[in-house]
């Protein structure tokens, strides 16, 4: 019943994420996508298909996520942090924080390398966005 009246709540992250994402993607495609490439100096190479290098991929991805449980998780063992909401609030500045220089990552490479960096994006990018709405939801 919780995760109902939350919905509005996460539909509306989710949508922003979105936007912000599109806007990066736009500003740096309009402005600056010479720069960026420039600045960036991306090679696009393939990531072999092997049960290892998904492993590593997922690792280094989720050391922030796995560092926010922790946090947590301290904060609800110690009974004083709990009593506050300062704790909580670091939690989410940081996730947050962490989400926004994705999203801008994210918006630069796509502005700036165009189809080339969807292609590279797409195999992984479903499993990336139900990752962060699975992220939210158990938030």
């Amino acid at each position: 019943m919780n995760a109902l009246r939350r919905l509005p709540t996460v539909t509306l992250v989710l949508a922003s994420v979105l936007m912000l994402g599109f806007y990066y993607t736009l500003l740096t495609h309009l402005a600056f996508a010479v720069q960026a490439r420039r600045l960036l100096a991306v090679h696009f190479a393939t990531i072999p298909d092997e049960p290892g290098q998904a492993l590593a991929i997922w690792l280094h991805n989720s050391r922030l996520v796995l560092g926010i449980a922790v946090w947590m998780s301290t904060v609800a063992a110690d009974g004083r942090l709990a009593r506050t909401s300062i704790p909580l609030w670091v939690g989410d500045v940081l996730l947050g924080v962490w989400a926004w220089g994705t999203v801008l990552a994210a918006g630069v490479l796509l502005g700036a390398y165009g189809a080339t960096q969807a292609k590279a994006f797409w195999p992984f990018a479903p499993v990336e966005i139900t990752a962060w709405a699975l992220l939210l939801a158990l938030y």
